[in-house]
Parts: C-alpha cells; structure tokens; sequence
C-alpha cells in the first residue's frame, strides 16, 4: 500500500501546504507506510529535494473569475452548466493524468489537501468513468466555503451540490472519505448535501530549527512584547490594516513595550497598493521580512513572537480555517483576531480575550486595537491562559489523530 499526498497548489514552502503534506507523511513512515507527495507541476528546486513530485499542470492554480464585468456570457453559461464553465474538467483531466502517472490501485489510499469547489467537481466527474471496485480509496479534506457576497458563492454552491451528488455512490462503497477542519464547514457541507463528513483534526507540524536566523529577541532578558504578523498581503487577511492599527498603539512603541515584526512574501511590483502599505510599516518602525520562509525559519519566527496577529477580515475566514492560528495556538502563543472569524469564535470558545464589536471593514482596526490594548495591560495572565489552553488543544489537534483519519478506510 501507498499513500499518495496530493495538492495541485503545492509550488513552494509558502502557506501550508508543503508543511501540512510533509506533516503527514513523516507520520505515516514513522507507521511503516510508504507515501508520496504530490504538487504542481510549478514546484521549485527546494521542495523537489525532499521528493515532491510535479504533476498537476499550472492551470490548477488559477481561480476562476466569477463576475459578471469579467464575462456575462460565461457567467450565465455557469448557471446551467458549471461543469464545463469552471476548472472542473481540467482537474478531471489532471486526476486522469496522476491516476496514469502513479498507476495507484484498490490497495492505495489517496490523500488529498485542498481543491477548489470546481476541482471537487472535476474529482467527482471522474468517478462516474470508474469501476469504484477497482479504484483506490479517496480521502478529502475540504477547505473552501461558498458563503461568498459576489458570484463566486452562487457558482460554488452550484458547483458543491453536484459534486456531493455525484459522489455519493463512491462514498457509500467506501471509497471516498470527505473531511473538514470546521464544524462550521462542516455545517454548511451537510446543508449542501454532503453524504457523510468527519471534522479533520489540524496537525501541529511544528520542526525546531537548529540554527535559526530571524532573531526578533534579541536575548532571553528583553522584556519587549513581540506582536508578528505573517501571511500574505491580502485585504481578506487585514493587511492593509496594519498601518493604522501600529499607529494606535504608538504609546506603547515609543517606551518599548512592544514591537512589530510583519511578515508577506515579495511583492509584484504593479500592487501598488501593498507596496503604499509596506512604506508606511517602515515609517512607522515596524520590522518588514519580504520574503518567503522556508519551514524551519518560519516555525522560529513564530516561535520567537509574543503575540501573533490575525486581523482577518474577509467573508470566507467567518467559516474557513487559519493555519497560522493553528500553530500558534499550539505553541500557547497569544492570539489577536476579530470577534466574526473562526478564530474569534474559538477564542471566546476558550473564553480568551476577542471583544465582540460590530466594526465595519474600515473601523475594523479599531476593535484589534482594543483587543491589543487589553491583552498588553494584563500580559502575563493572558500569557498564562493561552498556555493551558495549548494542551487542550494539542490534545485533540495532532497529527496522529488526522492520520487515524487517513487510514479509516482500512480501519
């Protein structure tokens, strides 16, 4: 038997992926199992080193554009027939390709990270040309909502019921296991039509670096307060946010209690608007890192902030999951996100510190500031109560407990 770990998104060490997959497969080796990680066909020298095989064509990683100044005439085509519209069939296709590539049986399990609505349709299109007796087992963990304000959540929704429609024969003869990492997803899946599905565990794939170069502290005796943001800059993700809430909390940057590190990858040159924002950090003292983080500086810089910043603001992130969140929480380091997120909600769950305000997106900055403020004056306690709550977390999101859930196929 062999696991085959696919994401047609894995190109590099940014986001997750890579850590997530690498993760999973340090696990199943440590139980004997072979298994393989699957990316895009883009992936760079460095991840083809650890043995990620390229095999998903580039077009996996393009999201369709779901708006009617894009095109009316494709938009009203996807109303009736999203198959043809979306990336369905070229996922289908790919699938079709990796299937050939691999030639995976009945005995193999199939784990796959992350497709796109239109690609779980494109999956589900390709178990209708299948002999499911001689197909190998499917274990998918969904990550993507459809409660979208614009066309694209029309198209999704469309685009779920299908597929969990079509899948359902697959499912029922076990070979096909749907996952989620929210009961809120979870919710929303079963609405659609969903035949089954299971809450996915979120592995804590943390490494230590023997050799670390992002040294936020500068010694263990610095007393200065560590508040980091990391992930891409993205209006969903509250990063043009970050200026105005620096700048209210200047009172505490000016007598060193605390500092910011911000954390995004490169960016192209014609985003205008995050390069303005990235200027503004700089006048503002705030520490930039432009670059992309391979797994072990990543875990450092993680590892050495205070107070991880999670200002996420889009619609998709009030269901959706943060692997930032995630590994921070599993760490015990304090967190910062809005009140409507996935992460506020697990905050208050844990009755943490989230206060519960009704900003809009350009007064959002507001409620952080006062969550920040709050957590500043009282940092020790609060340092203290994420610290307990890590071990319950752990407790039930580690990478044991998700690979029970891989091999459930065979349990």
């Amino acid at each position: 038997m062999t696991v085959y770990l696919l994401d047609p998104f894995l190109i590099d060490y940014s986001g997750h992926c890579y850590n997530y997959l690498e993760c999973v497969r340090h696990a199943l080796r440590r139980r004997n199992i072979e298994a393989q990680i699957i990316g895009n066909e883009l992936c760079n020298i460095e991840i083809r080193q650890h043995g990620v095989r390229g095999v998903f064509s580039k077009s996996a990683l393009k999201p369709v554009k779901h708006k009617i100044r894009y095109s009316i005439t494709k938009y009203l085509k996807s109303i009736f027939n999203p198959q043809k519209y979306d990336d369905a069939e070229t996922f289908k296709e790919n699938f079709k390709s990796f299937m050939e590539y691999t030639k995976s049986n009945e005995k193999d399990i199939i784990f796959i990270n992350s497709l796109r609505p239109g690609q779980f349709l494109g999956l589900a299109l390709w178990f209708q040309d299948q002999d499911l007796s001689k197909c190998p087992k499917i274990v998918l963990v969904l990550h993507f909502t459809s409660r979208l304000k614009n066309w694209s959540g029309y198209i999704y929704t469309k685009q779920y019921r299908e597929a969990f429609d079509l899948c359902k024969e697959a499912h029922n003869l076990n070979r096909l296991i749907i996952l989620a990492d929210t009961e809120e997803l979870i919710s929303e899946y079963r609405k659609l039509g969903a035949p089954s599905i299971h809450l996915a565990p979120i592995p804590d794939f943390w490494k230590v670096n023997e050799n670390p170069n992002l040294e936020q502290k500068q010694n263990d005796n610095d007393s200065t307060i560590i508040i980091s943001f990391v992930g891409q800059a993205r209006r969903d993700k509250g990063f043009y946010l970050l200026p105005t809430i620096i700048k209210n909390l200047n009172q505490y940057i000016s007598c060193n209690k605390i500092r910011f590190f911000i954390q995004t990858g490169p960016l192209n040159k014609l985003d205008y608007r995050g390069l303005v924002t990235i200027e503004k950090l700089k006048e503002l003292n705030a520490q930039i890192i432009d670059a992309s983080l391979n797994a072990c500086d990543y875990y450092d810089f993680i590892e050495s902030s205070d107070i991880i910043l999670l200002p996420y603001v889009g619609f998709p992130y009030r269901s959706q999951s943060s692997g930032v969140f995630a590994e921070a929480l599993s760490r015990g380091k304090i967190i910062v996100a809005p009140f409507d997120t996935w992460m506020g909600k697990q905050l208050m769950s844990f009755d943490l510190k989230c206060r519960k305000n009704n900003h809009s997106y350009s007064d959002k900055s507001s409620e952080i500031v006062s969550n920040i403020k709050e957590i500043i004056e009282n940092y020790e306690i609060n340092k203290y109560k994420f610290q307990i709550v890590a071990k319950n977390w752990r407790s039930l999101n580690n990478i044991e407990n998700l690979i029970d859930n891989v091999l459930a196929p065979y349990s």
